[in-house]
């Protein structure tokens, strides 16, 4: 099946107008070259924070190395979709507060806004 929000997003060339598409990503940002003109020019893109899934993802990129009692829990935020999915006999609330108890030593910019929007969603401040 495939996702809508995995295609490649266009862009107009800021200096002739010509819409292009995304020639590849480097961490947050999307670059693009412009077959008229040749102008090479990015984006920044916003974070998706939407799913447990999406923060994982995240998560996994930046944690380089994940503490080994939060491993299993990030591996199984990754097949969750909503807070209110299952994995196996555990609910997604319980998955990500066990995540949550176990990443204490994951820091960073990042980690706090990982984290705060894993809180979010099991309705936690």
């Amino acid at each position: 099946m495939h996702d809508a929000a995995e295609e490649p997003e266009a862009m107009d060339c800021p200096t002739c107008g010509t819409p292009n598409d995304q020639s590849g990503m480097l961490g947050r940002r999307l670059h693009f070259t412009c077959r008229a003109c040749g102008m090479w020019y990015s984006k920044e893109t916003p974070e998706d924070l939407s799913t447990p899934a999406k923060v994982a993802r995240l998560i996994k990129r930046d944690w380089t190395k994940v503490h080994y009692a939060a491993v299993p829990y990030l591996e199984s935020m990754l097949s969750l979709n909503s807070i209110e999915d299952n994995d196996w006999h555990d609910s997604g609330k319980s998955v990500v507060l066990y995540f949550l108890n176990n990443a204490r030593t994951y820091r960073g910019d990042n980690a706090v806004r990982y984290k705060a929007a894993l809180k979010a969603m099991c309705g936690l401040k």
